[in-house]
């Protein structure tokens, strides 16, 4: 595996402490220890400043680095989805880079980044991250499926399909993927695929709605209206108001001619903002 090169840390950055001959190894190991339990407390910050102490004293102790890092990136992960806090978890985040002595710790920390820039819509930026860490890590199945999402957002349906494969030959089974890879077929026109995907998402997560919706709107795809039918009433038994499976339910209706029940659901949906549109051009060619 390849090791990412480290920008030179300036020792202002850091907090004055005695040089490593004036620092007795009990001490360090204190500091060590302390760490590792902030950490098991996830407090990041507490981890931060406890690691930060053996590097400012120009201690080479082992491990150090790669547990600096760690809790750089989960105090990014943190800022990111508790406080919301962009700015300050990109930084977290170009920390737990600086500081990752090894491919693996170091992909973790491009992957948490990435996911950060594809929140953003940074969707180039967020590439260049999943790609890097995949660089440096190939084994690590959350770099692909991260790099499959953005591939998703550009519409590289292919590449994502790619990568999503990728994913679960070194992950296993796992519905969140199988869904992600259904979807990219789907919209890439492949619904015998998607469906098989769609299914193996269905018995791994028996009550996920929207893996039955959008199975539903594949087999509407292919004509095959109940099946379609049958996935949007388990769809709505599982979660009675799903907007996508009112919708999906609506065209199924429409297509096989029951048309005051089209109506009745295109009708349910014209106050949900995000479906008004279609809801009101489906009511309207009912």
């Amino acid at each position: 595996m390849s090791t990412p090169s480290q920008p030179p840390t300036s020792r202002s950055e850091f907090p004055a402490q005695p040089a490593t001959s004036e620092v007795a190894p009990q001490e360090i190991e204190t500091w060590l220890l302390h760490g590792d339990e902030h950490m098991e407390k996830q407090a990041w910050s507490k981890a931060i400043d406890a690691y930060v102490r053996v590097v400012a004293a120009h201690v080479r102790s082992a491990g150090v680095a790669p547990r600096l890092s760690e809790a750089f990136r989960q105090r990014g992960v943190h800022l990111l989805n508790v406080k919301k806090d962009v700015r300050r978890a990109t930084r977290a985040f170009d920390r737990a880079i600086q500081f990752a002595s090894d491919g693996q710790t170091a992909a973790r920390a491009y992957v948490s980044r990435g996911r950060l820039h594809l929140q953003e819509d940074h969707v180039d930026s967020a590439l260049a991250d999943f790609t890097e860490a995949i660089r440096l890590d190939a084994a690590q199945p959350d770099a692909y499926l991260r790099r499959g999402e953005a591939f998703h957002e550009q519409k590289r349906f292919p590449e994502a399909v790619a990568d999503f494969t990728e994913a679960l030959r070194l992950g296993g089974d796992n519905a969140d993927v199988y869904f992600a890879r259904g979807l990219a077929r789907a919209l890439d026109g492949k619904f015998d695929a998607a469906i098989e995907d769609f299914s193996a998402a269905i018995q791994l997560e028996p009550n996920r709605a929207t893996a039955y919706a959008n199975r539903g709107l594949a087999f509407f795809r292919l004509d095959q209206h109940e099946k379609a039918m049958a996935d949007c009433d388990k769809a709505l038994e599982i979660d009675p108001n799903y907007p996508q499976a009112l919708l999906n339910r609506a065209y199924v209706f429409r297509e096989t001619g029951d048309l005051p029940r089209a109506v009745e659901e295109f009708s349910r949906l014209i106050d949900d903002d995000s479906y008004e549109d279609q809801a009101r051009t489906g009511r309207a060619k009912t």
